[in-house]
């Protein structure tokens, strides 16, 4: 439903000829094989290419061409380059281009608007207004269902003829590339950087003399290095790489009414999860009374389900949700309802549009701010629900409509509720999109910031917009009177211009002038729709049967060969439905038949109330087959595991091995007698930009038979979301162009901090589960794992990070542990893994080679360390420095351990911590105590040796309150630990005499 607009002559006149028009385009049926898909190169002569010295066949259009068929791609690259053109040319023929109906347009422009004339004293286009240009052209392209991919010009060679002011033209033309590199990452498009490119190469000495006929225009190398940058980019447009996800349906008919006074409408539901069965909730459903006016709707009824829909109450009306009669005979209502469960308040949030009924049923906008949108909260334990209240919009006219109205929203993990908004001056103008989030307290919801507008001046512009997470994005569909639009983000917040719906071969969707919503599951996200073309012109506007089908994630398109009916079309319309998750294994599609006419009746409508239920039949996951076979059979097996400072050797382990050593020993336990090579590829601080420089020389050269890739920590704080998938898919490609086989793992969960929020690292996650779905690379899910055990035993978990980032050893040997079993399918237990050996490496070492030992102890053992050194090798040259305690606190002592240890690197650290050292909360405790220890170590491999005295050694009691949490916690970071046994009554001198003697010293 939508605010109703005054019935001018000229808005009736159209709304006929739009139903008349829109009946007579029936979108083309499916080819019986595979469709040519089509790119148009849109360009200057740069991009026409033919000239002396190139030939048709030579131009980078026609090289890239051939390049993708050989990759399997049938396609065709139509070249619609035009000499001298610029942005300004471009944009009035955009209709042209379109009607080779391609699925991607490249926009190369730039060389021709920076041009200055002679006698002229700046460019043919203003920088400002080449922007403008570019971004329209984008806008254009995505409004016509097309993807774009911006391109730079190619840099000019020395030997360039000058502009008219006698300047090197590459001085105008990179402030204008820089433009097209703006409006690629506003309008979120891929960019391929020409420019760049060839900056680079020139600076490596290259001369573009060789790549030009004149400086310019490129010659056959140059279009071939042209080519050579385009086709990853066509490659990630173009390639089928959607894997499917199977699913079957089955339609249940909850009611059926159809008494002359009123239909059932707007059925939506949530489910309530239940914490004794998970897989079957309570599920919920809200519904009003159409009241044969239009869009003029009752209060709010329920229906509740406690075993999956098998049976139902209701519908029951809800008194505290029924029509509140105000001055001058006025109903306020709220209708277009779609309830959503909030997990962190274990309440249900009801969101709708608020609308004001004259007697006769009419929408009045009567008041100021009379459309807006209302709330109300469903407590499960009580069984009430609070009455409608508005949602309070800031000030400012662009709010005077602002409505959430038929939307899915998405309930983030820090309990933000993202709701997308259609707002404007009035119903008399037309409406736009923004996305607003929200904070919920369980009660209360209150605007907390608004994301970018989205605008369309055609009809009554973009309105009822739908919302869904999947994949670590966001995707909103919306409605307009003469197409479905869909646009995505990578924050929730910020959208690219709209793009039409289209089919995967082009064809416009055919969904217009009502609503479109969301389903996803195990990887896989789907678009529930109507759409005109399916023998359905009696049905107004086209609104039967419901479709769903799966989409491509990267090109928003339908895929054409997944559409079913779910609901089937019988005379009725089907136009406000609603869509939801049930459970791991099934999501419900809702909605009622719409009984206009006596025709529908006789076509078979009933009135009825159908819930589609869509089973979703897990795909198997792809296995690591080369690796299997080479552990199953015996044959050697090389591991490189490729990462961050999770994956290396650092502090955290206590700087002496890692995961990767951990995977080692968890795969020889599995597989005694094969002969396994581990390498560790990890460097702390590092990104997949990083790793992408690094690939060959740190991983690829050792010709491994199995790479893991663990990034993402230092991705969440530093690369856009973006940059993380494709640089993700083209590790894969690398290591798959090699013969490698791919794991890839998702980070481990953290401790939320400033720069990396729990909230942004699951989008991150979710982008190594959709990257392995769509390339068909399997996936460790880590961070699962470790989040499963910290809702298990948040303890114990906690207890397995040495910072708010990065697990101990303990925290690694459940990622080998889970590495492993992804690798082998065989579940394997390292907790019983012990300290390596010698203790105390270094000090060892140097004592063999004579060498001074530098030591820094806390008392009392800064008095007891060289004696105890010297009684097992009278000859060493023991330096000891004192670390005072001064009546220290524990977190004084870690921070003066941070100014203290690394600078002096010295070759052995005691830490004895009295239970004098007053400690905090637990929590305090624990960070307190890990950080102590991580600042004795040093930052990364091959430091100094550290060990541990526990209280008891010097306080014999064992009365600390916080002993078994030293003694864990010195376990997990693998260091060595000097301890008192139960009933040892011996001396703190004498215990420390004895761990040393029992030193291999001399092996």
């Amino acid at each position: 439903m939508i605010p109703t607009r005054r019935p001018t002559a000229g808005l009736a006149a159209w709304l006929f000829l739009l139903t008349i028009a829109r009946a007579e385009t029936p979108p083309a049926p499916p080819s019986q094989t595979a469709p040519a898909l089509t790119v148009v190169t849109l360009g200057d002569s740069i991009t026409k290419g033919v000239r002396d010295g190139v030939r048709p066949e030579e131009t980078f259009a026609a090289l890239a061409e051939r390049a993708l068929k050989a990759k399997g791609i049938n396609v065709r690259v139509v070249n619609l380059g035009v000499g001298g053109e610029r942005t300004d040319q471009a944009l009035k023929r955009l209709d042209a281009i379109a009607e080779p109906r391609p699925q991607v347009v490249t926009v190369m422009y730039g060389t021709n608007d920076s041009y200055v004339d002679p006698g002229k004293d700046g460019p043919r286009i203003a920088l400002g207004d080449f922007r403008k240009n570019l971004k329209a052209i984008v806008e254009g392209l995505l409004l016509r269902g097309i993807d774009p991919v911006l391109m730079t010009a190619p840099r000019e060679a020395e030997n360039a003829p000058l502009n008219g002011l006698g300047e090197n033209r590459n001085l105008r033309l990179a402030p204008f590339m820089a433009a097209c590199r703006e409006v690629a990452k506003e309008c979120r498009v891929p960019l391929v950087d020409h420019f760049a490119r060839w900056t680079d190469a020139e600076a490596k000495g290259q001369s573009l003399k060789e790549w030009t006929t004149d400086g310019y225009h490129p010659n056959p190398i140059g279009h071939q290095d042209l080519a050579n940058a385009i086709i990853p980019a066509l490659l990630e447009e173009l390639r089928p790489n959607t894997p499917r996800v199977p699913f079957t349906t089955r339609l249940d008919t909850v009611l059926e009414h159809d008494d002359g006074k009123f239909l059932w409408y707007h059925p939506r539901v949530t489910a309530i999860p239940r914490p004794d069965a998970p897989e079957n909730p309570n599920v919920l459903m809200t519904l009003q009374k159409h009241l044969n006016v239009s869009d003029h709707y009752s209060g709010l009824s329920v229906m509740r389900s406690k075993d999956l829909g098998r049976t139902w109450t209701g519908p029951d009306a809800v008194a505290e949700l029924d029509w509140v009669r105000a001055p001058g005979d006025v109903d306020v209502a709220v209708a277009d309802v779609t309830p959503g469960w909030h997990p962190a308040t274990g309440k249900v949030l009801a969101v709708g549009a608020q609308v004001r009924y004259s007697q006769k049923g009419e929408q009045l906008e009567d008041q100021h701010r009379s459309n807006q949108t209302a709330y109300a909260v469903f407590d499960p334990d009580s069984g009430r629900w609070t009455p409608w209240r508005r949602l309070e919009m800031p000030a400012g006219e662009s709010f005077h409509l602002a409505r959430s109205a038929c939307a899915q929203f998405v309930v983030e993990p820090d309990g933000s509720v993202l709701l997308p908004f259609y707002i404007g001056r009035s119903a008399e103008v037309p409406y736009a999109v923004t996305m607003v989030r929200c904070g919920f307290d369980g009660d209360k919801l209150v605007y907390r910031e608004q994301g970018n507008v989205l605008t369309l001046d055609v009809a009554r512009g973009l309105y009822e917009p739908s919302l869904i997470r999947a994949g670590g994005r966001y995707f909103l569909t919306i409605r307009n009177d003469l197409k479905g639009y869909v646009t995505a983000s990578d924050d929730g917040l910020h959208y690219r211009p709209v793009k039409a719906w289209t089919f995967d071969d082009g064809q416009e969707l055919g969904s217009y002038n009502t609503q479109q919503h969301w389903l996803a599951h195990g990887g896989g996200l789907f678009l529930v729709y109507t759409r005109r073309g399916a023998n359905n012109d009696h049905i107004i506007r086209h609104r039967a049967p419901l479709f769903l089908a799966q989409l491509d994630p990267i090109r928003l398109s339908v895929i054409r060969e997944t559409e079913r009916v779910v609901v089937p079309e019988r005379g009725a319309e089907l136009g406000n439905f609603g869509a939801a998750a049930i459970n791991d294994r099934e999501s419900w599609i809702t909605v009622s038949e719409g009984l206009w006419d006596k025709s529908a009746r006789e076509r078979g409508a009933k009135g009825a109330l159908f819930v589609a239920r869509v089973f979703w039949e897990e795909p198997k996951s792809p296995v690591l087959k080369s690796t299997r076979e080479a552990l199953e059979g015996g044959k050697p097996v090389q591991v490189v595991c490729f990462g961050d400072s999770v994956t290396g050797v650092y502090y955290h382990t206590g700087g002496r091995r890692a995961y990767t050593d951990m995977l080692g020993i968890a795969l020889r336990r599995t597989y005694p007698t094969v002969n396994i090579v581990m390498t560790n590829a990890g460097i702390s601080g590092h990104t997949t930009r990083d790793a992408l420089a690094r690939i060959d020389r740190d991983v690829l050269r050792h010709k491994p038979t199995l790479v893991t890739v663990m990034f993402g920590l230092n991705d969440v704080a530093r690369l856009p979301l973006e940059e993380y998938r494709k640089n993700l898919g083209e590790i894969v490609a690398q290591c798959q162009r090699a013969g490698v086989e791919v794991l890839l793992c998702t980070p481990n969960n953290v401790i939320t901090t400033g720069d990396r929020p729990t909230p942004k690292l699951l989008m991150y996650c979710d982008v190594v589960r959709e990257v392995g779905q769509r390339l068909n690379v399997p996936v460790c899910d880590v961070y699962a794992e470790l989040e499963a055990q910290r809702e298990r035993d948040g303890l114990a978990w906690r207890l397995g990070m040495s910072d708010e980032i990065h697990p101990n050893m303990d925290g690694h040997k459940r990622i080998a542990e889970t590495i492993s079993h992804a690798m082998t399918g065989k579940a394997v237990t390292l907790a019983d893994v012990p300290l390596l050996t010698p203790f105390l490496p270094r000090t060892a070492a140097r004592l063999k080679e004579g060498q001074p030992i530098r030591i820094i102890a806390m008392p009392p053992f800064d008095g007891q360390i060289r004696a105890a050194l010297k009684a097992e090798a009278p000859d060493a040259k023991v330096e000891v420095t004192p670390w005072p305690m001064d009546g220290k606190t524990l977190s004084e002592l870690e921070q003066d351990a941070k100014l203290r240890i690394r600078p002096a690197t010295p070759d052995l650290v005691v830490i004895a911590v009295p239970r004098t050292a007053k400690p905090g909360a637990r929590e305090s405790f624990i960070h307190d105590y890990a950080w102590l220890m991580n600042w004795s170590l040093s930052f990364g491999l091959g430091g100094w040796d550290c060990v541990v005295v526990h209280p008891s050694v010097t306080a014999p009691d064992h009365s600390g309150e916080n002993d078994p949490l030293i003694r864990q916690l010195v376990r997990a970071q693998d260091l060595p630990l000097i301890d008192r046994l139960p009933g040892d009554d011996r001396t703190a001198d004498e215990l420390l005499r004895d761990w040393f003697r029992r030193q291999p010293w001399r092996e």
